[in-house]
């Protein structure tokens, strides 16, 4: 019987092992023993009868509520119910009082213990407690030590022990039963055996006398039988054979695949379940489709309805400019596919990476389409007939170089780097900041170009120590057989790279270095999107090894994802947990099997046993939504996490094949699948395809078997109930236009009804009236004219669907436009594209830039030439630009709308492609340009000549000369200034040749110790006005190459021979010119250690960029004007002509604002000061001498000495100004204009107390209060004053040299 418990409604338990309550117990006998116990202590039985009524609270007491220091088999009674007697036995082990419990503590224990008891009524329970305690004191369970009790352990002993062996003895008979039950089965199993093994002999002796009897038969038959009909038989019964053993396999085969089938669990591998399928010869669920054909990833850029339906009508162009061949084990060939390129080049600026969010540079917000569609013009050809690169792409060829070349301290170089990289780092820096000088959106081919050469030779040379770069040795790219060299035959050889290593370019057959090789010759337009792209793709991957702490910024946004995964993470799992005290638990879907099912249950009546309890929930609603908002929250917060801070895209999932599929955040309306195809250690080839409408979409979600491990979880991610909407919510959709399609055939089927019904009511209405068969006709034309409407209708409707194809968007040309003109950017690589629509293009880009100077320079010095006029000069560049703009073709989009065959894109006939996309004709213009830069050539030369006189630089370089044509080495015994001038002379001649003697020691690979000692005798000798050997020694440097500096060393050690060379015998010197007049000389050694900190990896055409003007160290304006004269791209000449500019306009901009100074100083100058009252200003600047200015001017042959503040007596030359409104003025106020002799700058002094006659005799005292450098200044310019007059036939007096001399030595 059941008993449902009854809480105690005021009292607690307050043990620590508290009872179970409200739970079933079906415990009895417990009021038969309390019922003995009233007996025995001579109760009455009314007395009995209550003790029995009362004791229901023991019954609820559940057996496994006792404590276990109470045995069990004392615990209960002998008919397994618990008793009064079971209670005290544990109240008095749980006291564990030494003198025993007394009753009233034994009660007090079992009512706090077991709540039950507390209904009991106190008479009826303080009956049977005593009663039970006289019952043990009689059995001799318990002693009484005075008034308390305690356990007998004589009892408790003795009873444990007969306990245990009538467990024994129980276990034994149980032993015993199942020996004698095993013993009569096994009796009974041989009996069924020995009657079966008779049963089958006897079925066997039958068999065989059957056979028997038949065999004889068979034979008496045979023997009436003919051959013929023998090997008949036999012939029967060897196919009869041959079926049932076929028939054997085949049932065993069947039982093998069935095993196979039942054991298989999914999912498995996806391989391994297409071999088994096969094997097993197994089909596909009927829910898994065909794998369709995946367009490459060009066809998106072809309508949906266009393309190609499988790989065959594919061009072979598409094919290959979205694959990427590589040789496991190997390099392979370097190039990584246009695809490959494209979208690692994209991710960087705008799409993961996103490189313009991180340091703010400015870029256009293009899309991944727009970089595909930029790129499918170079396919197309035409950018090579437009010779213009499309401007989205040179947009980010500037971007990308100005970034490169324009480092900052912290770019290359680490925290732990040496000061040894360091310094070869900070070499690179200066070579990298010298090309961006030239940088322009016309110019970035040919800086393009010396930037790699500076990084090929950086990265193949010792001066690369970087640990993930393995050190290399030069190569000499710039001769003529250097193109094609084998790697494997030098492999053994110290002076060639290490086998596998190619350098920054990558092997001679990789895409990088053939494009590399085609710069040199050509200009950007014609090289091949593979090519071209990968330049970009390089550049993009330089900035990422440049800017060192992109790897900081890196980890940080990987650790600000991680922080909202985590988030996440805390927000489901806290969400689960409030749901599940909300909502409860999910009831469990089980097996009908294992379900309580009413067919079970007899008669159809309900399984009582089953109760389903109420859950009460634990958490308010409010928690509950909170919990929910928080989840959604953190969910949210992530999803934008990803969006921004994944700095790459990891794949989706990967199909069978372990194929990737990449769904990139940033370009949400294609899916990209890279496709695999070779087998490893072979030649592989990845493709990259795409998904972009939500029909193939759904076709190849249909095309998944879930039973595999990756398809599996591909499906799960794509369009299970994990997966994001994202992926198909953004792919086109076809729905509406196939409705309208559906509608449309719907529509005319009810058009062509009603006609014909009105065409037959037509023919008998002619058997009518007229009004009756004028209205037949009506009603006929009528639905003729709303057929001819609905068509028309249709075609409007189907229109808009269409997309007018506009490349100027599709290739971001406008975009780039718009953003150049919103920002007001100088670079314009928009203006270079569509020259016929008013752009000036990049011939007239150049013009332009070369005009603008040529203005400035009319500003600063009006015109004054006599072969020409300014006029006839600048038409002469106009009309150039003109017959450009109007013999160019603009080219963009395909010629042809219609598509190809193999439904890709194709130009007219005239564009025929090659395979790798390059066209075979090109339009031709009306000005070539060659044509057009020969014409450019000469107004830039003049130019620079124009620049360099304004500037200065050549009235001190002409005075120079002059005093270099008139040294003289046969010098007069009596006059020592001379002797000490040949004196010099000749040091000067042995110095450079000992300079150049030390390259025998240099071994040719060292290039950029050859070009240090190079320049340091070209320094020598024009420090000694050398100018043959000047001449000769410049020629071996011109000859000079960053790669190889082998022809350059010979030609100079040859010069030795040339000029004749002997070493001194006591040539222990190691000077050459120092500051006391002596020379010094730097040995082999120390041009190593030299070479190790100043290291140039400059070509020699990127060093002639600078050389115009007064040049530098490494090239001076003659090697800039064989570098015009000579260049045969667009490109170099508009870096060359950028490098004029960059170099021309601070230094006109800085004699502009001088100019302005010499005029406020002459208004000064004119009024000594004061204001028109009379009244000096406070505020009003002071000028002197001292003051820099600039006055278009004309040298004079007068030679003084003048006196410029700051300075000492100098010898100096008379300038006249050529502007009236200037000489005029400093006339009156007694001022001229003077240029120290060998020096570019002019001064104002005053006649009457800083100017007089031309004296080189110098008081000393006057030289004491000077800087070193300028007394030696001072000492030049008066050697070279000395000469021209000497070259003149004019004396002087010298008197005050040898004291000059003198003095100088002694210091």
């Amino acid at each position: 019987m059941e008993t449902q418990l009854v809480k105690s409604p005021d009292k607690k338990s307050n043990n620590a092992e508290d009872p179970a309550k409200n739970i079933d117990s079906s415990i009895s006998g417990d009021a038969a023993d309390s019922n003995s116990a009233g007996k025995d202590s001579g109760k009455s039985s009314d007395s009995c009868g209550k003790s029995k009524r009362k004791s229901v609270g023991v019954s609820q007491i559940k057996l496994s509520s006792i404590s276990k220091k109470v045995p069990m088999f004392m615990a209960k009674s002998s008919k397994g119910s618990i008793t009064y007697f079971s209670l005290i036995l544990e109240a008095i082990v749980e006291i564990n009082d030494r003198t025993g419990s007394s009753i009233p503590a034994i009660s007090k224990w079992m009512k706090a213990k077991h709540t039950e008891l507390q209904e009991v009524k106190p008479k009826g329970f303080s009956v049977s407690v005593n009663a039970a305690i006289k019952v043990g004191m009689k059995e001799g369970k318990l002693l009484k030590v005075r008034c308390s009790y305690k356990v007998n352990k004589e009892w408790m002993n003795r009873t444990k022990v007969e306990q245990r062996a009538k467990e024994a003895k129980k276990k034994a008979a149980e032993r015993k039963k199942k020996k004698d039950e095993a013993e009569t089965k096994k009796k009974k199993k041989d009996a069924a055996i020995k009657s079966e093994k008779e049963k089958k002999q006897k079925e066997l002796e039958q068999l065989k006398k059957k056979q028997q009897d038949e065999a004889n038969a068979a034979k008496a038959a045979k023997a009436a039988l003919t051959d013929a009909e023998i090997a008949a038989l036999k012939e029967t019964k060897k196919k009869k054979e041959e079926a049932l053993k076929k028939k054997e396999d085949a049932a065993k085969r069947a039982k093998e695949l069935e095993d196979i089938l039942k054991k298989r669990r999914f999912p498995i591998d996806d391989l391994v379940l297409i071999a088994e399928d096969k094997k097993l010869g197994v089909k596909k669920p009927a829910d898994v489709g065909r794998s369709p054909f995946l367009p490459f990833a060009l066809h998106s850029l072809l309508p949906h309805d266009a393309r190609p339906k499988n790989k065959k009508t594919t061009a072979q162009s598409v094919v290959t400019a979205c694959s990427t061949e590589s040789e496991t084990g190997s390099s392979g060939s370097g190039s990584r596919g246009l695809v490959s390129d494209l979208i690692q080049v994209y991710h960087f600026f705008r799409g993961d990476f996103n490189y313009s969010r991180l340091f703010d540079k400015a870029l256009p917000e293009f899309s991944l389409k727009h970089l595909f569609h930029a790129s499918n013009e170079i396919v197309l050809g035409n950018a090579k007939r437009s010779r213009v690169v499309p401007p989205l792409i040179s947009y980010l060829f500037v971007l990308a170089l100005n970034v490169l070349t324009t480092p900052t301290s912290q770019d290359w170089v680490s925290s732990d780097s040496s000061d040894e990289d360091r310094t070869r780092f900070n070499s690179l820096k200066a070579d990298c900041t010298n090309l961006n000088h030239g940088l322009t959106d016309c110019s970035w081919g040919e800086t393009l170009l010396c930037f790699i050469h500076a990084m090929e030779t950086f990265f193949t040379t010792n001066s690369s120590t970087d640990q993930n770069a393995l050190p290399g040795h030069s190569i000499p790219m710039d001769d003529d057989n250097s193109n094609q060299y084998d790697v494997e035959s030098f492999a053994n050889d110290d002076d060639i790279l290490p086998l596998g290593y190619f350098g920054y370019l990558g092997p001679a057959d990789g895409s990088m270095r053939k494009a590399y090789h085609k710069l040199t010759r050509q200009d950007p337009w014609n090289l091949t999107a593979e090519e071209l792209i990968s330049l970009l793709r390089s550049l993009c991957d330089d900035i990422l090894v440049m800017k060192t702490d992109l790897a900081k910024e890196v980890a940080e946004r990987d650790e600000k994802l991680w922080e909202l995964l985590k988030a996440k993470k805390s927000a489901e799992s806290n969400f689960r947990k409030i749901r599940l005290a909300y909502e409860g638990p999910k009831q469990k879907s089980r097996a009908k099997s294992k379900l309580p099912a009413e067919n079970n249950v007899p008669n159809g009546e309900k399984d009582n046993n089953f109760v389903e309890k109420k859950f009460v929930p634990t958490v308010s609603k409010a928690e509950f939504e909170e919990a929910t908002k928080a989840r959604e929250k953190a969910v949210a917060n992530y999803d934008k996490g990803v969006k921004f801070l994944v700095h790459r895209s990891r794949p989706v999932g990967v199909d069978k094949h372990r194929n990737p599929v990449f769904f990139f955040h940033h370009a949400p309306e294609s899916l990209y699948i890279e496709v695999s195809k070779g087998e490893n250690g072979f030649k592989q080839t990845k493709t990259w395809h795409c998904i972009d409408n939500k029909t193939l979409f759904d076709t190849y979600i249909s095309s998944l078997d879930v039973r595999g491990i990756r398809e599996g979880n591909l499906y799960e991610q794509l369009a299970g109930e994990s997966s994001s909407s994202a992926y198909r919510r953004n792919l086109y959709s076809s729905n509406q236009k196939d409705t309208l399609t559906t509608a449309r055939k719907r529509e005319i089927e009810d058009l062509q009804r009603r006609l014909d019904n009105a065409m037959i009511a037509n023919a008998e209405s002619s058997r009518r009236s007229g009004r009756l068969a004028s209205s037949s006709k009506d009603e006929v034309s009528k639905i003729q004219e709303e057929i001819v409407e609905s068509k028309v209708r249709f075609e409007e409707q189907l229109a808009a669907f269409e997309v007018v194809d506009d490349y100027t968007l599709l290739t971001g040309t406008k975009l780039v436009a718009d953003f150049e003109e919103s920002m007001r950017l100088v670079p314009r690589c928009s203006q270079l594209w569509n020259v016929n629509k008013g752009n000036p293009g990049i011939i007239g880009r150049i013009a332009e830039s070369i005009l603008d100077l040529e203005k400035f320079c009319n500003i600063l010095s009006p015109w004054d030439r006599g072969d020409t006029t300014q006029l006839e000069w600048r038409e002469n560049i106009e009309q150039i630009v003109i017959a450009w703009r109007n013999g160019s073709e603009f080219h963009i989009g395909p010629k042809s709308k219609v598509c190809g065959d193999d439904g890709s894109i194709t130009p007219n006939k005239k564009q025929r492609l090659s395979l790798d996309g390059r066209s075979k004709q090109t339009s031709s213009a009306s000005v070539t340009f060659d044509y057009a830069l020969s014409t450019l050539k000469g107004p830039l030369v003049e130019l620079e000549a124009r620049v360099y006189t304004i500037l200065g630089i050549e009235r001190a370089v002409l005075e120079v000369d002059e005093a270099n044509d008139n040294l003289s080495v046969e010098t007069d015994s009596s006059d020592n200034g001379d002797e000490k001038e040949a004196e010099k002379l000749e040091r000067a001649n042995y110095a450079w040749k000992r300079k150049i003697w030390s390259l025998s020691s240099i071994p040719a690979r060292r290039a950029a110790a050859i070009r240090d000692v190079l320049i340091s005798a070209i320094a020598i000798a024009r420090k000694g006005h050398l100018s043959d050997a000047l001449e000769d020694l410049r020629a071996a440097l011109q000859i000079h190459r960053p790669g190889g500096g082998g022809r350059a060393r010979s030609a100079a050690l040859g010069l030795l021979d040339k000029y004749g060379f002997k070493m001194k015998e006591d040539d222990d010197s190691e000077s050459i010119e120092g500051d006391d007049g002596s020379l010094e000389i730097e040995s082999s050694d120390d041009l190593y250690k030299k070479d190790l900190k100043q290291t140039s990896f400059l070509s020699a055409e990127a060093m002639m960029l600078n050389g115009s003007l007064e040049g530098d160290d490494n090239a001076d304006r003659v090697d800039w004007r064989d570098a015009v004269t000579s260049c045969k791209s667009v490109s170099r000449f508009a870096a060359l002509t950028a490098a004029l500019i960059s170099r021309a306009i601070p230094r006109l901009d800085k004699l502009a604002k001088d100019n302005k100074t010499l005029r406020k100083a002459i208004q000064f100058w004119e009024t000594n000061g004061k204001t028109r009252k009379g009244k000096s200003k406070k505020n009003l600047p002071k000028f002197s001498s001292a003051t820099e200015i600039w006055a278009d001017v004309k040298a004079t042959d007068q030679f003084v000495t003048s006196k410029v503040e700051g300075f000492p007596w100098w010898p100096a030359r008379i300038c006249v100004p050529k502007d009236s409104d200037i000489s005029t003025p400093l006339e009156n106020v007694g001022r001229v204009i003077v240029s120290f002799v060998g020096e570019q700058h002019l001064y104002t002094v005053d006649k009457t107390i800083e100017l007089k006659p031309l004296v080189l005799d110098i008081d000393e005292s006057d030289l004491s209060q000077y800087e070193t450098e300028v007394v030696k200044n001072l000492k030049n310019s008066l050697s070279i004053a000395r000469r021209i007059l000497r070259g003149r036939g004019m004396h002087s007096n010298v008197t005050g040299i040898e004291h000059l001399e003198e003095k100088k030595t002694s210091s």
